[in-house]
């Protein structure tokens, strides 16, 4: 966790998000955890979004990591 610790560091205003997402491919269907660092939920959701090419319903609950 000493990386959680260093990316405060630098970046003391975003906070750390995380979230189940569905991924789809050919015969498989799936479930990761993705984390990114946002301002808030909504920023985060988009992240996760442009980053894995998904809709909003394949994006599980959002937290915040503390």
């Amino acid at each position: 966790m000493d990386w959680i610790v260093r990316a405060q560091e630098i970046y003391p205003k975003y906070k750390l998000w995380t979230a189940p997402v569905r991924i789809q491919q050919p015969n498989y269907v799936g479930y990761i955890d993705v984390t990114v660092t946002a301002n808030n939920m909504q920023d985060a959701r988009r992240l996760m979004k442009a980053q894995y090419g998904v809709e909003d319903w394949h994006i599980g609950s959002t937290k915040e990591v503390k």
